[in-house]
């Protein structure tokens, strides 16, 4: 058996698992539950909006099957429907994950700013695409 020391008799597991008892204390405990609850509750939240965005938008292309059947709003309906899907689940995600990580205690604040230099460099490469994109819609 492996001891600390030559005047003791405690084994090294015994005081390894006395510190690791130590340190889980009943507060800590509380704060490691409250945390994970939040975070599960961010989860499904972010689910839930999801969900109401993606049937939000299936009601509004479904408003625009009423149009006459060579309507070219029938595309632009479908088209629009698709784009503002992706940028709501990508919204979601990206607020549900800096929402998380900040209930971890990580501090978001520099993600927030990489993102915001990274979306004004995709936005500047893509404007001749976006700017065709909306010529086509009108």
């Amino acid at each position: 058996m492996l001891f600390l020391d030559n005047t003791t008799s405690v084994p090294l597991w015994q005081s390894a698992w006395d510190a690791l008892i130590g340190y889980f204390t009943v507060a800590r405990l509380l704060s490691i539950g409250k945390t994970v609850l939040a975070v599960v509750l961010i989860y499904f939240a972010a689910r839930l909006a999801r969900r109401l965005a993606e049937r939000t938008l299936a009601r509004w292309v479904a408003s625009r099957q009423t149009l006459p059947p060579g309507d070219p709003r029938h595309g632009r309906a479908a088209t629009l429907a698709d784009l503002l899907g992706s940028m709501a689940r990508y919204t979601i995600f990206l607020v549900a994950l800096v929402m998380m990580l900040q209930q971890v205690g990580i501090n978001a604040s520099a993600l927030l700013a990489g993102a915001g230099v990274v979306g004004l460099a995709v936005g500047f490469g893509s404007q001749a695409l976006v700017s065709d994109l909306i010529s086509g819609f009108f």
